[in-house]
């Protein structure tokens, strides 16, 4: 790739306890987890703690309890040479109005120590893999939302990060433009930690080796993704059922889904044992599993 590798791999990154508060609410809340090389993907819905534990981990936000460790140093008493490894994608950066994205890309790379040629081999590498060469003179003010994300990741992946952290990386993305990041995600984790927050369950099949399963600040599960679907095997059932009998389909499992059948509902639902004669079993799939564990039934 051209891109570099770390000098060494890394030894682990892990949260023991940690919880953040920002007024009186808790956003994130006794959170323990150990993140190895290759790709983990956190899951759950809107305010879940997602992209709050990302900022931890990137050290933004100080938790207000528990610890963050890597390589089995507190990040508090080792932040500078942390960061030094890291690479970090947000949702959003407010870039200089007026730098170029060439500009942008030399900068956080002198940043990060880079020297200057493999900087600049680095930064063709990215502007290739990830489309940003037509925009390379471009202002940053001018980019489209699609570009900046691109920018976002780029700028995350100069150096060979050991740690690489990304919120929404392919949000905004085209199919083609979206693959070709999660192929370089991939190769990274080939030698790194990458934490991705995603809400894209073909995303998450596609590059992650576990899955952390996340709502209100709280950890639900941890597991591969091929595992949370083998543990509904036998428990996912499809069948039609009129509408004014819905609420019969309700109280039979943990409805996944319900879609308008002409007068009747195709209903999805996660259950031990069919829910009535016609019920047809089913494959289970990663929102499945997402749905049931959020439902409590995973």
């Amino acid at each position: 790739m051209g891109l570099g590798t770390p000098v060494a791999a890394p030894q682990g990154l892990a949260v023991t306890n940690v919880g953040v508060r920002f007024g009186n609410q808790w956003a994130l809340d006794g959170v323990s987890l150990d993140f190895p090389r290759g790709v983990t993907a956190l899951l759950g819905p809107n305010g879940a703690g997602k992209s709050t534990l990302l900022a931890v981990l990137a050290t933004i936000v100080p938790p207000d309890r528990g610890r963050v460790t890597f390589e089995g140093r507190d990040l508090a008493a080792g932040r500078i040479a942390y960061c030094n490894r890291l690479g970090y994608a947000p949702q959003q950066v407010d870039f200089p109005l007026h730098a170029t994205v060439k500009d942008i890309l030399h900068y956080v790379g002198a940043l990060k120590a880079v020297p200057a040629r493999a900087r600049r081999e680095q930064i063709e590498i990215l502007c290739d893999r990830l489309n940003l060469r037509p925009w390379i003179a471009k202002k940053t003010v001018d980019l489209s939302g699609g570009v900046r994300r691109r920018l976002i990741a780029a700028l995350a992946l100069i150096g060979a990060p050991q740690v690489l952290l990304a919120d929404e990386p392919t949000a905004e993305l085209d199919p083609v433009e979206r693959r070709a990041l999660q192929d370089l995600l991939l190769e990274t984790a080939r030698h790194a930690t990458v934490i991705v927050s995603t809400h894209l369950m073909a995303e998450i099949e596609w590059v992650a080796d576990a899955v952390v399963v996340m709502a209100k600040g709280r950890v639900l599960r941890t597991a591969a993704p091929a595992q949370l679907k083998d543990e509904l095997h036998g428990r996912i059932w499809s069948f039609r059922i009129a509408r004014d009998r819905a609420a019969e389909a309700c109280a039979a499992g943990v409805v996944i889904a319900v879609q308008p059948a002409g007068e009747a509902h195709q209903v999805r639902i996660v259950g031990d044992r069919p829910p009535c004669e016609d019920a047809i079993p089913q494959t289970p799939t990663l929102e499945d599993a997402y749905l049931a564990i959020l439902a409590g039934n995973g």
